[in-house]
């Protein structure tokens, strides 16, 4: 218990646990005239049994089950406090219903192997006056921490957006018009040719204005992303030591292996990365990587409720991934509020790119290279005004 963060034996040494061992019975009559002497020597406000399986082996008949189940449901009452009972299925049954039946709730701990992971859950089967919507949980068992229980996000609704985050971009502004809080901005590149200039364009756009972004990335470290962010900055006309100060302050790069997590393990590592860094943008980067970690309904699922968990926080999703196939490209784009697709255009002379942007609600556009590259040189010029009236 020490390795989870409970110290009992402190507790027990305050007074504040009484840990008996009772002996292999023989009968139900031994274990009741063993244990009533012992509850009602004290004020205990909490009984746990761990685990009643002992006194199961000894029952002979239905009735002294029944007799049992009344004796827990008296207990309670008796020291107007809760009673705990821990059972033990055997791995064909998930059933004894003398616990079931006497208990006010039952929480059954549960595991299975889910791409090659141990994932736990909980399968909450009763809660009596309470209305059971979400009966699966899954939870961990973790150091210094203990049981730590995941509330999926899942949302009966479709959540609504928040207020609009406006571009200082001209070609940006006629196109997409603004963004707002809690949309999803899908940013597609050639699996073989990645071009970062729309990419950073976009991310730019809230780092100019100090709104905090967290960028997830399933492809590279931190040190990396952060290199190839700092070279297109100052390619674009930002001094270096403006550049290093501005990721610094608005940009918090983390770095995570979607094949060390089961598909569900992977959301909530997501969403325990963005409660703790409370962002305005999460930017996911290698988004193809993590798809390939799971089987296509499974991670569509958990991506629709992502995103509407996301929409409800009011945090804008920008999401970078490679073309995969058709299929995905199409499902995806379908979740998604906006959409920037960068597509190769070979010359004899060079290779350049395009990107075909649509925003539900207004028509497609192309945007050409020197448009981003113009793009770019307004949002520089609005940093140096901000950092000059600063």
């Amino acid at each position: 218990m020490k390795q989870l963060g409970l110290d009992l034996e402190s507790v027990e040494s305050k007074g504040l646990l009484n840990f008996i061992r009772i002996p292999v019975i023989s009968n139900i009559d031994t274990f009741i005239e063993t244990l009533t002497p012992i509850i009602s020597s004290d004020s205990h406000k909490v009984v746990v049994f761990d685990s009643i399986n002992p006194v199961f082996e000894v029952l002979e008949s239905h009735s002294r089950r029944a007799w049992l189940s009344n004796f827990f449901y008296n207990l309670a009452q008796t020291i107007n406090g809760l009673v705990v009972i821990v059972v033990e299925f055997p791995y064909e049954l998930e059933t004894i219903r003398v616990a079931e039946f006497v208990s006010d709730a039952v929480v059954i701990l549960k595991q299975r192997i889910e791409d090659r992971f141990l994932v736990r859950f909980m399968e909450i089967r009763k809660a009596r006056g309470s209305p059971i919507t979400l009966a699966v949980v899954p939870f961990s068992i973790e150091e210094k921490i203990g049981l730590r229980v995941w509330i999926p996000p899942v949302l009966s609704e479709v959540a609504s957006e928040g207020e609009e985050l406006h571009f200082r971009c001209e070609a940006l502004r006629r196109v997409w018009k603004s963004l707002r809080r809690g949309e999803v901005v899908n940013i597609v590149y050639p699996p073989d040719s990645r071009y970062p200039d729309i990419s950073v364009l976009i991310l730019l756009q809230f780092l100019v204005y100090g709104v905090k972004t967290l960028l997830i990335s399933y492809r590279y470290p931190p040190n990396v992303i952060e290199e190839i962010l700092l070279g297109k900055l100052i390619e674009y006309g930002v001094e270096e030591n403006t550049a290093r100060a501005l990721l610094s302050k608005h940009l918090k790069i983390v770095s995570i292996n979607p094949f060390s997590y089961s598909t569900s393990q992977l959301a909530i590592k997501e969403l325990e990365t963005i409660e703790k860094e409370k962002p305005d943008i999460v930017a996911f980067h290698g988004v193809e990587v993590a798809r390939a970690a799971s089987d296509l309904k499974t991670y569509v699922s958990e991506l629709f409720n992502e995103i509407n968990y996301l929409k409800n926080l009011k945090i804008v999703a920008v999401r970078l991934t490679s073309y995969i196939s058709d299929e995905i490209y199409r499902i995806e784009s379908s979740l998604a509020d906006a959409i920037a697709r960068i597509d190769c255009v070979k010359t004899p002379s060079e290779v350049s790119w395009t990107a075909y942007l649509w925003r539900k609600g207004y028509s497609p556009h192309l945007m050409t290279a020197s448009e981003v590259r113009e793009c770019a040189r307004e949002l520089v010029d609005a940093l140096r005004e901000l950092r000059g009236n600063s």
